[in-house]
């Protein structure tokens, strides 16, 4: 996945981006606020992968039914397991397939 902010083109780490208030926006206790670029300020909005959308909707659909029945440890135990099979999965493949898909882009909201 690609990881470099859309304006600048500079490698990203997820844990060192700005937060900021969208203008318009109070600045205490602002309802949102968007990620930014460390190095050029540009606001941006995660752009996620439609496997992350099913996968996350099949690690609900697990939780539900474990918590719908009766559960059993052996049941919680499968339904742990089965997530976190979705979760390596789901690396592996965008890892793979996508490795050129775009983790940011240019925020519609701030524009």
């Amino acid at each position: 996945m690609n990881h470099s902010c859309p304006q600048c083109r500079k490698e990203l780490d997820p844990q060192k981006l700005l937060r900021v208030v969208p203008s318009g926006q109070r600045t205490f206790l602002p309802l949102y606020t968007l990620p930014a670029c460390p190095h050029c300020s540009a606001e941006l909005r995660v752009n996620t992968h439609p496997v992350e959308n099913q996968a996350l909707a099949v690690q609900v659909v697990l939780g539900v039914l474990v918590l719908l029945f009766e559960v059993h440890l052996l049941a919680i135990t499968l339904a742990l397991v089965g997530i976190i099979g979705v979760q390596f999965s789901l690396a592996q493949f965008i890892r793979s397939n996508a490795p050129d898909w775009p983790r940011y882009l240019p925020s519609r909201i701030g524009a």
